[in-house]
């Protein structure tokens, strides 16, 4: 598996290295859930579900969701339930991660930041990162830490919004082009984990 570091972003490479001189006295790393893609889209859907579709082969590696824009929508990918629940025991604890790649890209007009959206009925709450790097067509890993600081609650509250999370969206879309179609995206290796030591401890 390759994937690059986002500038300004976490990669899970770098929390798995920081976090290996504790992990006798915190534990190793757990997975929530993972989606790998490796024998179909793991019951991911999309809003724009004729744009998005399971490849077998060329992820990382492996099988991986292409997106191929077709419509001037803006086109995010939606969690299977295996992802919804309780996330309360993640708080400052876990992460969200994923790797997205730029296959092909025309006419660019611009880019919009790595999104993660969680809503659920105590709540509702957005990631934003960085940006991709333009003309780059590595697969980049993007990591969001479960701490209220590096969301913006837009309705309700943190903790009541991690008590039962109902739906969980990625934008798969963040290339803007002059014409439709224009630019070929893709994702693989979503995962939900927890880091037992915590984010920004010493």
């Amino acid at each position: 598996m390759t994937s690059n570091i986002l500038p300004g972003l976490v990669s899970l490479g770098v929390m798995l290295a920081a976090g290996a001189a504790s992990a006798a006295s915190c534990g190793p790393e757990k997975a929530k859930v993972v989606s790998p893609f490796t024998n179909g889209s793991g019951g991911w859907g999309s809003n724009t579900p004729a744009e998005v579709a399971w490849q077998s082969s060329g992820g990382n590696p492996g099988g991986y969701l292409l997106f191929t824009d077709a419509t001037n929508a803006t086109t995010y990918i939606d969690a299977p339930k295996t992802y919804y629940g309780s996330y309360a025991a993640l708080n400052g604890l876990g992460y969200i991660t994923f790797q997205h790649k730029i296959v092909s890209e025309s006419n660019v007009t611009g880019y919009d930041p790595y999104e993660i959206r969680l809503y659920g009925p105590g709540g509702t709450a957005t990631f934003t990162g960085g940006t991709p790097t333009a003309g780059s067509t590595s697969w980049l890993t993007v990591v969001a830490p479960l701490v209220e600081a590096d969301w913006s609650v837009t309705s309700g509250t943190w903790t009541g919004l991690l008590a039962n999370v109902t739906d969980l969206q990625i934008d798969i879309e963040l290339v803007s082009n002059s014409t439709v179609p224009d630019d070929v995206e893709a994702i693989d290796n979503v995962a939900v984990g927890s880091k037992p030591c915590g984010f920004y401890s010493p």
